[in-house]
């Protein structure tokens, strides 16, 4: 079983099995390369370091990184980074997950007592369905990875409601914390979320509900306590960060699953071929597209159609919940959890739960198939029957399709699946007809099989082959991979232009993160994981409110329409643009402020809007006064301050500072502010307690006596403390309990012998 989903998956990865080190799998235009590249990149060179990173001071002005899920720093799975070449690494870390995901589908379906084919089958449709293979071409690294755990999170919880047994009590607690730590919360939190749904099912009419309920209970807690860590330092970033607070809802409400959608269940390419054409509803395919292939919607529909309840288990509720939450703003239920549900105001694209949706399809089909090896030789005679029908309705309507004029199309079906007037382009209208005609093929061979085959093992055969090749096609379609010379190239030419222009200055680009990657600094990133504060900021030198700024600078890297004076208090020196080919290269006016400032004149304010008004004065001197929230202890005892500063960078979260002031000063770090800033005093300091306060809103300032200072200043938040403590110490039990659990099993097996 194992072999043959490596085969499968050797033949679709071909280019990479044989270019392991020179193509990477995603398009090029797609987040791998603008963000999880850099994000590997800085991740590795500090780990290599010996250093977790909590902070990034390469994005953003600074923003926290371990609190940023996606940096998925704990996940085991990403020491292949450490090792090994980075495109060799994301290749191979795809591969397995791609691999891992189709192997707990079966053991999903094998614990339902299926035949090994029905199995087999639901493994490969859940590897190569459309809500999960296509990430591979989006490159959501994180996301891919989370996703892979999926069938094993609702294994675990069926089981644990029916067995009550402490082996699968920790493979669920596993299967959640990976799913948590791979790096994208939302899959976790949807499938935390209608996995609870799943268990309140199961235990419908259990005499045992209660013992159940208790250990799925303990589940969930042993996540928390397993992966608190992670938690404790996500929570302290979301409370200071966008990502934390409410979103706007047409951001919130973007990628949603329209219904017409439902069609590329069987028609992945119905609506668009790679945006051959403007579809009239904003998406993009991999997020909804829910396609199984037509062998796998016929072996769904037997599942539902002729399995009992008691053998569904809710699977066909449990489908239809996860659509209609996938369809989001499409339904009037979506403002309602919009405003009342928790975290659903900070999770764009709802269409993503068509990743559980398509799990449990995939679940129908398995048992589906598992019932051929049951039906009676006039079921089969039925069955034929009506595929050969609806066979003759997709073959004759795909001949329509074929011959029918653009404009024709357009005019017949813009009401019905919300195209725009006109949109319907020769190209769309080709592979339209491609899957309607290919469906109707597939369809029209099943009904022979059904009518020719008396065998049920050989019926069974011929439908899953037929169903492996439909499958392998469309995921063949739709593999793609770059080379990774070009983002090489791409880290050279920003490498250089950092070499031939030195300074302690940062950019601002359309390059997503990859800024860091040559060594530099950027104002901007592509992240919601911005500081709130900053995020006000940058909104207001773009002369908009913070919602239409997320709405028109988060979604996709872009240079800012406007670059005030206001960035030199960012250190903004260069504007970097992608030239395709080269680096275009804009040099902004104005001498930037120093990384450490000594300041002497200072003002309060109080509230965002005072402080930018009057930080934005061009009279305002921006290099020798700061406007503070609180009165500065001990406050500057000259305008014009004079002294030495020595920084020593001990990591990216960390520096020793030396200073020696003949007077009172305000020292002024140009990075963003956030509370998990702190100042330790060493014990050779003439000061004995250090305060770090906002400064221009957005910038730290620490004021400083006169006289001798060495502290150290540090990001390390309490929670990710008070985590990291829970999480060795829930470790620990954690790995006692394994131990009981094997040396139990172990003793077992030695009674049966």
């Amino acid at each position: 079983m194992v072999l043959s989903y490596a085969a499968v998956l050797a033949f679709l990865f071909r280019e990479i099995v044989f270019h392991p080190l020179s193509r990477v799998v995603s398009s090029w235009a797609c987040d791998l390369n603008r963000h999880y590249f850099p994000l590997e990149y800085f991740k590795s060179l500090e780990m290599l370091k010996g250093n977790l990173p909590l902070w990034n001071p390469h994005i953003y002005c600074g923003a926290p990184f371990l609190g940023n899920f996606q940096s998925s720093c704990l996940y085991p799975f990403n020491l292949f980074f450490l090792f090994l070449p980075m495109p060799f690494a994301f290749n191979l870390l795809f591969l397995l997950h791609e691999l891992l995901a189709g192997l707990l589908m079966y053991l999903w379906a094998e614990s339902r007592k299926l035949h090994p084919l029905a199995c087999w089958m639901a493994g490969i449709t859940y590897m190569l369905c459309g809500a999960v293979y296509l990430h591979l071409f989006a490159g959501h690294v994180t996301m891919f990875c989370a996703i892979a755990w999926t069938p094993l999170v609702f294994l675990a919880l069926e089981k644990v409601v029916d067995s009550r047994e402490l082996g699968w009590v920790l493979a669920g607690m596993a299967a959640f914390s990976l799913q948590l730590l791979a790096g994208h919360p939302q899959v976790f939190l949807y499938c935390a979320g209608l996995g609870l749904i799943y268990v309140f099912f199961n235990l419908w009419n259990n005499p045992h509900w209660k013992e159940s309920l208790g250990l799925v209970l303990l589940v969930y807690l042993g996540v928390v306590g397993l992966t608190a860590v992670q938690l404790g330092a996500g929570w302290e970033a979301l409370r200071e960060c966008t990502l934390g607070s409410m979103l706007p809802y047409n951001y919130i409400a973007s990628f949603s699953l329209p219904p017409e959608a439902l069609l590329k269940t069987i028609f992945p390419d119905f609506f668009e071929k790679f945006g051959l054409f403007k579809y009239g509803r904003p998406e993009n395919f991999w997020e909804t597209t829910s396609y199984i292939g037509t062998i796998g919607l016929i072996f769904a529909f037997f599942g539902v159609l002729n399995v009992t309840p008691k053998s569904r288990r809710f699977s066909l509720s449990m489908l239809g919940i996860s659509l209609v939450l996938a369809m989001g703003a499409y339904t009037p239920l979506y403002p309602f959890l919009y405003h009342y549900l928790p975290l659903i105001g900070q999770l764009r694209a709802s269409a993503r739960f068509l990743v559980i949706a398509c799990a449990f399809l995939c679940l129908l089909a398995a048992l589906g198939l598992d019932h051929l090896f049951r039906q009676t030789e006039n079921q089969r005679r039925k069955t034929a029957f009506a595929l050969l029908a609806f066979g003759i309705v997709l073959f004759v309507l795909g001949v329509l399709f074929s011959i029918l004029s653009p404009a024709t199309l357009s005019q017949v079906l813009a009401k019905p699946l919300h195209l725009e007037s006109g949109s319907w382009t020769p190209p769309a209208q080709h592979w339209a007809s491609v899957d309607l005609l290919v469906s109707g093929v597939l369809c029209l061979a099943a009904s022979l099989f059904f009518y020719r085959l008396r065998d049920p093992l050989q019926l069974a055969s011929c439908l899953v082959v037929t169903g492996l090749i439909e499958l392998t096609v469309f995921a063949n379609n739709h593999f793609t991979s770059f080379d990774w010379k070009n983002l090489a190239a791409q880290q050279s030419a920003i490498g250089n232009f950092l070499k031939e222009n030195p300074g302690d200055y940062r950019v601002e680009s359309n390059l997503g993160d990859r800024a860091e990657t040559g060594g530099g600094s950027d104002i901007w990133g592509c992240d919601l994981f911005i500081p709130n504060r900053y995020g006000r900021f940058l909104a207001f030198t773009q002369n908009i409110d913070l919602n239409r700024f997320i709405l028109e600078f988060v979604t996709w890297p872009r240079n800012f329409s406007r670059t005030p004076d206001l960035f030199r208090l960012l250190r903004c020196q260069y504007v970097l643009s992608d030239g395709g080919d080269h680096l275009e290269v804009k040099e902004l006016p104005g001498k930037i402020l120093s990384r450490f400032q000594l300041i002497g004149q200072w003002e309060k304010a109080s509230g965002p809007e005072e402080i930018f008004s009057r930080i934005s004065d061009p009279n305002f001197p921006l290099d020798r006064k700061v406007l503070l929230e609180s009165a500065p202890n001990p406050a500057p005892g000259t305008p014009n301050p004079k002294g030495q500063v020595k920084v020593t960078d001990l990591s990216s979260d960390k520096m020793e500072i030396e200073a020696d002031l003949p007077d009172a000063a305000i020292l002024v770090f140009t990075e963003n502010y956030t509370e998990g800033w702190k100042a330790k005093a060493l014990p050779d300091s003439g000061q004995s307690r250090y305060e770090v306060i906002p400064a221009d809103y957005i910038l730290q300032a620490i004021p400083l006596s006169a006289g001798k200072h060495h502290f150290v200043l540090e990001y390390r938040p309490g929670l990710f403390v008070a985590g990291l403590w829970i999480s060795i110490f829930c470790s620990a039990l954690y790995l006692i309990a394994v131990f009981v659990f094997f040396r139990r099993w172990i003793d077992g097996v030695r009674r049966k012998e």
